[in-house]
């Protein structure tokens, strides 16, 4: 990492992580090892923790970080009831969330979709916790225990069906009563129909396609790194394949289908807990 100052150049590096959560198998040498620039830009002070999921590129030995946060409470927003509020973790073992930042529920697939939206107002809580607040229909389901996780859109999942139009939309439809004709069609067999408003003659529709949703935005080639270093302007992470054993207790959470999609490229984790961590 370069700083200038007065005319003058320094370098300095610096280690990231604490507690290391990660023992490799006593056999080590049976075992590929590799490690990986990482892509991202991290904001200053920025802390990521040995532990986080990354995406890594085999070939390239590149990596880009999976920021993700537990969700440790939901509650309807008191001044507004179609919005959300929700609390994360955020201690010295999570990633930073910024306003900007575009969050989705992590799926029970680690490449399904879902709902994406912006993070928002970003409120820190005097308990070391973060809360945003979000419209309940812009994000999926999300309950105590979940996981958040960056998106790769703020969109959401849209079914196939009608959907409401103006008459001078390309492939627009005129809903009548009944006898259809070129660019017409019956009330009845506007099905399924997904506007938003009580169908009537005279009224427009167009058929639309099923559209995805948000996906994660870093999903593929998925393991949990063992070391995190930063310094000489190049942040770097270390992996470690095969049976691996990890401290949960001294690393940020870890969801289900991040640990499945791991095990699918070969870091098998099996969970220890650290004794001498009591909170």
């Amino acid at each position: 990492m370069y700083e200038h100052f007065n005319n003058a150049y320094s370098r300095h590096s610096d280690n990231f992580g604490g507690a290391n959560p990660f023992l490799c198998h006593p056999d080590e040498v049976k075992y590929r090892q590799y490690g990986a620039l990482i892509q991202d830009e991290l904001a200053e002070k920025e802390l990521v923790h040995a532990g986080t999921p990354v995406e890594v590129n085999l070939k390239a030995h590149t990596a880009k970080l999976m920021k993700i946060w537990e969700v440790l409470g939901v509650k309807t927003n008191t001044s507004d009831a179609t919005k959300k509020d929700i609390t994360l973790g955020a201690s010295w073992l999570a990633p930073k969330l910024v306003a900007t930042d575009i969050v989705m529920v992590v799926p029970a697939n680690i490449n399904g979709d879902g709902k994406g939206v912006v993070a928002g107002t970003v409120t820190d809580n005097s308990d070391g916790t973060v809360t945003i607040t979000v419209a309940a229909s812009a994000i999926d389901a999300v309950a105590v225990g979940d996981f958040l996780s960056i998106a790769s859109a703020a969109k959401a999942p849209k079914p196939a069906g009608y959907y409401d139009a103006e008459s001078t939309d390309e492939g627009a439809l005129k809903v009548v009563a009944s006898g259809a004709t070129t660019g017409q069609i019956n009330i009845d067999d506007v099905t399924p129909y997904q506007g938003s408003k009580t169908l009537a003659a005279d009224d427009y529709v167009i058929w639309q396609d099923a559209e995805a949703g948000a996906t994660l935005a870093v999903k593929g080639n998925i393991v949990m790194t063992r070391d995190l270093r930063a310094g000489n302007a190049q942040n770097f992470v270390d992996v470690a394949r095969g049976e691996v054993y990890c401290y949960v207790n001294t690393c940020n959470g870890i969801p289900a289908a991040v640990i499945a999609a791991a095990r699918e490229i070969g870091q098998f984790i099996e969970p220890e807990y650290f004794a001498e961590v009591t909170a």
